[in-house]
């Protein structure tokens, strides 16, 4: 197998990149959420990268399987980057998510959402997570 996987026993992207996972996830600067129906993907995808089904994209340091983009941890875990059933989050997008879903989808039983100016600042962000939360977030 060729790319960054070679060698590695591979195990399966973190839950922060699921919609609930997102929960207790960490906010980094590049967030890549798996989008509702879209969550059981990721096992497919990587026994196909174990299998060697995957193309290895040398540019962009990413195996490339069923319409989807992964990269590789050096310890084997391997994340989500972008394709079919992904939307890539910054910062912002990502935080308002995690509030959202750990208020059960309902915007005003996060007070931070009006009150942060992470979020007062760019209201966009808010909208996209909350598409995104209830599954109506067109790419």
């Amino acid at each position: 197998m060729a790319g960054s996987a070679r060698g590695l026993e591979l195990n399966p992207p973190h839950r922060r990149h699921t919609i609930t996972g997102a929960r207790n996830g960490q906010v980094q600067a590049e967030n890549t959420v798996y989008l509702r129906g879209y969550e059981g993907v990721a096992t497919q995808d990587v026994q196909g990268i174990a299998a060697g089904e995957a193309t290895w994209n040398p540019v962009t340091q990413r195996y490339e399987i069923n319409g989807r983009s992964y990269g590789v941890e050096p310890n084997g875990t391997v994340f989500p980057d972008s394709g079919t059933g992904m939307v890539k989050l910054g910062r912002n997008e990502y935080a308002a998510l995690k509030e959202i879903t750990r208020a059960g989808g309902d915007p005003s039983a996060a007070p931070q959402l009006t009150r942060n100016p992470r979020f007062t600042d760019n209201p966009e962000a808010v909208t996209t997570a909350k598409a995104i939360y209830d599954g109506t977030y067109e790419p």
